[in-house]
């Protein structure tokens, strides 16, 4: 996944071009690739810090899926105290003190998945929200609302974006149509937000108003895109795709 620092023109992104799945940065031009992870067997959901100085990301390096926090240069990568299970999607507060995260774990009911916030230290943890399957939550600009998508159904084939309170109170559905809509991405503005969806037969990526309203498709090919994230000028977004085969 493709992210983009707030104070800088680079991208943090996942790449397994030396076998192993890691994190590497970029300059926007493509330039300038460094590997700042070398975890094997899995790193992965790269986010960094409002100040461009860290990366909060999610590897199984240590056996459950668990949230680290390295410097953009790889230096003092440190794991966060967690739980067993999943801890996954890691998402900076717009103060860069807190991380906004999935937590993950079976229950009798099936796989359950929870919305939870913490300290950059991994102190302080909070409850946010509950489902049976909700993913990708990311803060708002002003840190007032939480952007997510939620398993409709339980079977990963109905995902819609919402949004709702930092509390996890007043969810609201941004998108009623049935398939994949995905990975939320605000703008720094907290005006649109950005998202892969397949209601058009492939995923594609789109974006509309915070309220759900005024959807626009950007893209239109016959592989797939995913994973928007907006540059901190709001003037591009950058996203994956299959398109060259790879």
């Amino acid at each position: 996944k493709p992210t983009a620092a707030q104070i800088n023109d680079r991208i943090a992104f996942l790449s397994d071009r030396e076998g192993s799945w890691g994190i590497y940065i970029m300059n926007a031009d493509g330039s300038g690739v460094v590997q700042v992870t070398n975890y094997r067997p899995f790193s992965a959901q790269p986010s960094w810090s409002p100040n461009g100085q860290r990366i909060a990301f999610s590897s199984d390096h240590d056996g459950d899926w668990q949230i680290y926090i390295v410097n953009a240069d790889g230096s003092n990568m440190t794991l966060l105290p967690g739980r067993p299970g999943w801890e996954l999607n890691p998402s900076w507060s717009p103060d860069g003190q807190r991380l906004l995260y999935t937590y993950c774990y079976d229950s009798r009911d099936g796989k359950q998945c929870e919305v939870w916030a913490m300290k950059s230290d991994g102190s302080d943890r909070a409850f946010i929200s509950a489902s049976s399957l909700l993913s990708s939550p990311k803060w708002s600009p002003d840190g007032s609302v939480i952007a997510f998508a939620h398993d409709m159904d339980g079977k990963h084939t109905n995902y819609e974006i919402y949004t709702m309170d930092s509390d996890g109170s007043d969810w609201l559905s941004l998108t009623q149509q049935p398939g994949l809509n995905l990975w939320p991405s605000w703008s720094p503005d907290g005006q649109r937000i950005a998202f892969s969806s397949n209601r058009d037969g492939d995923q594609e990526i789109y974006v509309m108003n915070r309220d759900g309203s005024e959807v626009a498709r950007l893209t239109d090919n016959l592989t797939s895109d995913t994973n928007p994230t907006w540059s901190p000028d709001s003037k591009r977004i950058a996203f994956m795709s299959d398109r060259s085969g790879n």
